[in-house]
């Protein structure tokens, strides 16, 4: 007598829905989505790059599943980022429909490039141009103004893309919509480290959709691969601070920084100083 009990809230299954957070999330209607989308993509571009994304965006949703163990911490961050991409996606299709339709492109040396914004262009160009020279379908000497900005590791992933799939701009436009979905998880579990899940989650959210943010991840830039290597660093910090030098984010953190160096080389020393300023002290 007297006593009261309190019993926490469940989440309830309905029909294989677990209702969490006030939303429903099937993740077999995730698949089923996710697979309708890879096939229309394929069926609309006609490019093996739609399979590949596809196949990418899938992968990314099974890692994150395994690694989120806790259901509605799991459900939260895979809705926002299935609604991030698609918003991304939208935004890239959009932008290179318009472009196509209006003649808004960039035109080098019988090379085309379609620029949503920035030099987007002259990422694709320099893309077809060292494939061809893989290809020796192209002397690298009559390139030369151009292919000297071809050695970063950005410009490496976007003409091993074309070599794979093909020349298709609207493709490697997506796998940089991916990059900046990707990085907003790392920001999600880097907001969780340093302080709690409730600020995890806001920090989550005002990442996906904030709008600069959406728009740099939306053409062929270097800016989306950077911000996400410098997430991916900075959660490989604090895994290092926690785990006192495990050799794992050890080796994550050193290919990151190479990656890093390659794209941007002061924006690589710089981060370089300050993290082990940070580890000094932090380690002490």
């Amino acid at each position: 007598m007297g006593k009261r009990f309190c019993r926490a809230p469940r989440s309830r299954s309905m029909g294989g829905n677990r209702m969490t957070m006030g939303y429903a999330v099937d993740r077999r209607n995730i698949l089923k989505a996710a697979f309708v989308g890879i096939v229309l993509g394929y069926l609309l571009t006609k490019s093996g790059g739609a399979l590949f994304i596809g196949s990418l965006f899938l992968l990314t949703l099974w890692a994150i599943q395994r690694y989120f163990k806790d259901a509605p911490e799991r459900d939260y961050v895979i809705a926002l980022f299935i609604l991030g991409f698609v918003l991304r996606a939208l935004i890239s299709v959009v932008g290179h429909i318009y472009n196509e339709a209006s003649g808004n492109l960039f035109h080098y040396m019988g090379y085309t490039g379609n620029c949503i914004f920035g030099d987007s262009a002259t990422t694709s160009v320099v893309a077809q141009a060292k494939v061809d020279i893989w290809r020796q379908k192209l002397d690298p000497a009559v390139f030369l103004s151009y292919i000297k900005l071809g050695h970063s590791f950005h410009f490496y992933i976007c003409s091993f893309f074309y070599y794979l799939v093909g020349k298709y701009e609207l493709s490697l436009k997506l796998i940089n919509a991916m990059y900046g979905t990707v990085s907003c998880v790392f920001l999600y579990l880097i907001a969780r480290e340093l302080f709690d899940k409730r600020v995890a989650r806001l920090s989550y959210a005002l990442a996906m959709f904030f709008p600069s943010l959406v728009l740099w991840s939306v053409a062929n830039l270097k800016e989306p691969i950077l911000i996400l290597l410098l997430s991916v660093w900075t959660y490989s910090l604090l895994m290092i601070k926690r785990r006192r030098f495990d050799i794992v984010h050890v080796l994550l953190a050193a290919l990151v920084f190479l990656a890093m160096r390659s794209i941007r080389g002061e924006m690589a020393q710089l981060v370089i100083m300050a993290s082990g300023v940070w580890l000094f002290v932090a380690l002490r």
